[in-house]
């Protein structure tokens, strides 16, 4: 299937993979596209279920293998998702929901909880929330996460809860349900059988093809994407498969997240392996910002991010790099530091 002429391709997340798979026409197969779909993170739940039934439709009829399981699995993920949506909204006697937010700008480990009756009572305070605190340069939080707990005899805190039934994570933009999970003890051995299928295509390892190339300065969108106080920098790694790579993995122990990009992450002054299985390219997008090198009066954080890149690319002699730099290059790649000097 060729995204290019499909409506499918405005749930390619990054602006650069989207422009590279209409400028190439790039041809991929349904469970690939149902991949994408289901794991859009600027889509809500609701779009994405409209997105897999639109699937199910366009394969209606073949009898390729890939395209039956597709038509199958969409059933499966949109009858399991709806159940899931029912049983999160509905009130239920001895149930309360959870609100937890974090403020942007905010570190993850500073976040409010509030507590609410109704799942409505959560999402009314959140829409006041940004509409008193509307920043036009940025939205009021980085992230919203509800839970429905069922709590303990006397909740004095919204940490004093005995079981989480259901959660979802919010759009910070929209305020719409982004994706949901629910407990899976709280479901009967009959649902368990019918919607928690072995290996689902959402959850699979897919090698994407991209444009990013080694030393390409890189950000990443979703759930792997960094802190916004974080002053990280990440690059296309040369760690390719045949060194700390997803050829190394049996395809069976890899899932989401693992779509095969090599990352090295620049974080004061050393290098890091970031996610070591490697990401999902729909979600990695061209960093804007260039570095440059300038060993009289430049930024020493902005020489050792555009040496690293030099070292990456093979642009530049390791001997002009920063001492630290040429030292971590050399370790994560298990060789000697006096072998590239």
């Amino acid at each position: 299937m060729i995204l290019a002429d499909t409506s499918f391709i405005d749930f390619i997340d990054s602006k650069d993979m989207k422009e590279y798979y209409k400028i190439n026409r790039i041809d991929i197969p349904s469970d690939m596209v149902y991949f994408i779909i289901a794991n859009a993170w600027n889509k809500s739940i609701y779009e994405i279920i409209s997105g897999l039934v639109y699937l199910k439709e366009y394969v209606r009829g073949s009898t390729d293998p890939k395209d039956i399981e597709v038509s199958n699995q969409v059933d499966i993920f949109v009858e399991r998702t709806q159940m899931y949506l029912n049983r999160f909204k509905a009130p239920e006697d001895g149930y309360i929901y959870k609100l937890r937010t974090v403020e942007w700008g905010h570190d993850y480990d500073s976040y409010y909880d509030e507590i609410f009756v109704t799942y409505d009572d959560a999402i009314k305070y959140l829409t006041e929330m940004n509409k008193d605190f509307h920043d036009e340069n940025h939205p009021v939080y980085q992230s919203i996460y509800i839970d429905k707990i069922r709590p303990a005899s006397n909740v004095k805190t919204s940490d004093d809860c005995a079981l989480n039934i259901v959660g979802c994570n919010i759009d910070i933009n929209t305020l719409q349900i982004h994706d949901i999970w629910l407990n899976s003890i709280i479901l009967s051995e009959s649902e368990r059988e019918k919607y928690l299928i072995e290996n689902p295509i959402e959850e699979r390892y897919f090698k994407f093809p991209h444009p990013f190339k080694t030393g390409d300065i890189v950000t990443i969108i979703g759930k792997y994407g960094k802190d916004p106080n974080s002053d990280s920098v990440f690059f296309v790694s040369d760690r390719d498969d045949k060194f700390f790579g997803t050829d190394k993995i049996p395809l069976e122990e890899l899932s989401d997240g693992d779509g095969g990009m090599q990352l090295d992450e620049y974080f004061d002054g050393q290098i890091w392996y970031y996610h070591v299985h490697g990401l999902y390219p729909m979600q990695i997008e061209y960093d804007p910002k260039e570095y440059h090198y300038n060993p009289q009066n430049g930024d020493p954080i902005e020489n050792g991010i555009a040496q690293y890149q030099s070292l990456l690319r093979k642009e530049t002699s390791a001997g002009y790099a920063i001492e630290s730099i040429i030292r971590m290059f050399a370790y994560s790649r298990g060789a000697q530091t006096k072998l590239i000097l």
